[in-house]
């Protein structure tokens, strides 16, 4: 198995910093998704000191003004958040879920597939 870091540090996804003094966190995680159960099994990270804990706020974005909005794992204490911005919004909320749940299945059966060969074409043939 051959695995390639661009970073100076090894970790990708996996590593934590210090992003402010006496604050650690992965920097990276948010951006670069979620680690895929059978990469962390297939490169053997627990035996690194790997470990994934829990969280029941996916997201949390500070406001102007003082105030924040919080995105929970629950469906139903995200809509009370959002309620304090958009009733019609909190009420659409958990339908937003069901769909991206839908749509995440399809892009997350898609991501283990190998991709098919595709023939070399020139502009020409477009």
């Amino acid at each position: 198995m051959l695995v390639l870091e661009r970073n100076s540090e090894p970790g990708g996804i996996a590593v934590t910093q210090e992003f402010f003094p006496g604050y650690r966190a992965s920097i990276l995680a948010d951006g670069a998704g979620y680690l895929a159960p059978e990469i962390g099994r297939d490169l053997k990270l627990e035996r690194h000191g790997l470990q994934i804990l829990p969280a029941e706020a996916l997201v949390f974005s500070p406001l102007p003004g003082g105030e924040s909005l919080t995105i929970w794992q629950d469906t139903r204490r995200t809509a009370a958040e959002i309620a304090r911005f958009s009733q019609q919004d909190a009420s659409r909320y958990p339908e937003f879920v069901e769909l991206m749940k839908k749509i995440s299945g399809v892009v997350g059966a898609l991501l283990g597939m190998t991709p098919p060969e595709l023939p070399e074409l020139s502009f020409a043939d477009l």
